[in-house]
């Protein structure tokens, strides 16, 4: 009975640790080399505001993943809990690659600080970093709709070959453990 627990749990883990470690399908390094638009999306499957913008995730992605432009969710956390973050890819219909970042060099790379947090990188330079739109104003307050979609406006500028207007924003959301 112990021996048959040990072995699902043991099952368990190495899925869990396969799916979230597997599915990102590219390193930092090859990211930092590659040409094109990458847009790293630093979550954390506790953070409420992260999981407010699950439906904002899945449209940015619709609208605009390509073979030009490459979307990843991040997960920075030296201790992560696997199966939870399995669960709220899932549950939250997340249709990236994830990375699972427990030495947390994706996250200093971006130097991202909180969840949710992206950053846009074109050919191995990030160009912007910060928060997706101006929903929330503070932690806990938030208007009804956003007016500024930053992210999509910066990503339809680069499609559109136009200049991006900033390059870094302020993120309101979950603070990343260092």
């Amino acid at each position: 009975m112990i021996r048959t627990t040990l072995y699902c749990v043991l099952f368990l883990t190495v899925y869990a640790l396969g799916y979230a470690q597997v599915k990102t399908a590219i390193s930092l390094a090859e990211l930092q080399q590659s040409k094109g638009i990458s847009v790293m999306i630093f979550l954390k499957e506790q953070c409420p505001i992260c999981q407010k913008y699950a439906p904002t995730f899945r449209t940015l992605y619709q609208r605009f993943a390509s073979d030009s432009i490459r979307f990843f969710g991040i997960f920075p956390d030296r201790t992560p809990d696997t199966l939870a973050i399995h669960d709220y890819c899932k549950e939250y219909g997340l249709p990236f690659p994830i990375h699972i970042d427990s030495t947390m060099e994706w996250t200093e790379y971006a130097d991202a600080r909180i969840t949710p947090e992206v950053a846009v990188i074109i050919d191995g330079h990030i160009v912007y970093a910060g928060k997706i739109d101006d929903w929330f104003i503070s932690w806990g307050r938030k208007k009804n709709a956003p007016r500024h979609h930053i992210l999509a406006d910066i990503l339809t500028n680069l499609q559109q070959g136009k200049p991006i207007k900033e390059s870094r924003t302020q993120a309101i959301g979950c603070a990343i453990a260092r």
